[in-house]
């Protein structure tokens, strides 16, 4: 079931940590581990709750670059005015937009790539890891339930998110030539 409204999540400030509480159907917020799900800065987990939570999320942000990758030259191209100019001269072009210079693409395009991002794929795939983690079906229910709602994925894209995507675009990239270089 998927949170799309932003009445079923609420961000609250409590004692100087950022709350978000999850509510149920009925309407009642629900903010502990046995009812719910809170998350809070510093995290108040025990250890294995909270390795889990960070598996889970490093797992989401691999996929959410993985897919930035994949979208990357079909941005690049569709911004391209020698791309999508139907002339002869045009039509098979060295796009020279599609440069070497991974960090310029990223930079120049990458408002552009997130638009074009489908993040319901991305949690599809994510579901698809989790089922086959070590990770409780239960646990992998919540945090699914915060990851699908609109409002996490808008707080979820803070300048520090950004840059740490752009840093696994490059890796990953970097690792993906390394690897057809090989072969």
């Amino acid at each position: 079931m998927a949170c799309s409204s932003s009445q079923d999540f609420k961000l609250s400030c409590k004692d100087g940590h950022s709350v978000l509480s999850l509510n149920n159907e009925m309407g009642k917020e629900e903010n502990n581990m046995t009812e719910g799900v809170e998350f809070s800065s510093p995290p108040q987990l025990d250890i294995s709750t909270s390795a889990s939570v960070m598996m889970m999320r490093s797992y989401f942000d691999f996929l959410y670059a993985k897919a930035l990758c994949e979208v990357k030259t079909m941005t690049v191209r569709k911004n391209c005015y020698g791309c999508q100019t139907n002339h002869p001269s045009q039509k098979e072009h060295d796009c020279l937009m599609i440069c070497d210079d991974e960090e310029y693409q990223l930079e120049f395009y990458f408002e552009d790539m997130l638009k074009e991002v489908d993040e319901n794929a991305i949690i599809r795939s994510w579901e698809e890891m989790m089922a086959i983690s070590n990770i409780t079906p239960e646990m992998v229910f919540l945090h699914k339930r915060v990851i699908e709602s609109k409002d996490f994925l808008a707080i979820m894209k803070t300048d520090q998110w950004k840059a740490k995507m752009k840093k696994m675009v490059l890796t990953i990239t970097q690792i993906e030539d390394r690897l057809f270089r090989c072969n």
